[in-house]
């Protein structure tokens, strides 16, 4: 076969009128536009079946949020973390004492011992002050550099002014000052 042939082949198939071809296109836009009538129609009523089940399914939700709300989570589940201000701390850390020198306080319930886990943590804490440039409480001779072995000299003295909070069975707190505190760890 020449290249000829082929031409006459393809020129040969059957021709289709201008008028059929306009059919066509008038076919396939009514179909696409009954495509787009029935999504709009499922989007108009889409929203309707699912709006009411998910407004209400909020609604409850919320109810439920809000009842929980009312209960105070902090205060009944981590009562340590409620914050006090300085004036309630100075107010129960004041220690009343009976005529004879013995503790007669509500407040303060648990032994007047500095424990050896509040001694360490004292010390730690105090030394760390000192190496970041923390005022002395008492006059050191310019020999000692040691922040830890100051912290200690301090300590000793009960110059330091720390507050210690103790927790108690049922989430309440005891505050002592640490001049209050015997130290029995030196």
């Amino acid at each position: 076969m020449s290249d000829d042939e082929d031409i006459d082949d393809i020129v040969e198939s059957p021709a289709i009128s201008e008028d059929e071809i306009e059919e066509e296109d008038e076919t396939e836009l009514n179909s696409e536009d009954e495509i787009e009538e029935e999504e709009e129609e499922t989007d108009e009523l889409a929203p309707t079946k699912i709006d009411k089940p998910c407004e209400h399914y909020f609604e409850e939700n919320f109810k439920k949020f809000a009842s929980n709300l009312d209960h105070d989570l902090i205060s009944t589940l981590h009562p340590r973390e409620k914050a006090i201000n300085y004036d309630q701390v100075k107010s129960m850390c004041a220690v009343h004492r009976n005529k004879d020198g013995l503790i007669d306080d509500p407040l303060h319930t648990t032994v007047p011992i500095l424990t050896k886990f509040e001694y360490t943590r004292i010390l730690g804490l105090r030394a760390t002050q000192i190496e970041n440039g923390s005022p002395l409480f008492i006059a050191v001779n310019e020999s000692i550099i040691d922040s830890y072995v100051i912290a200690r000299m301090e300590l000793e003295s009960k110059k330091l002014p720390f507050i210690i909070r103790r927790p108690l069975p049922g989430g309440k707190m005891e505050y002592w000052r640490l001049h209050d505190l015997e130290n029995l760890n030196v």
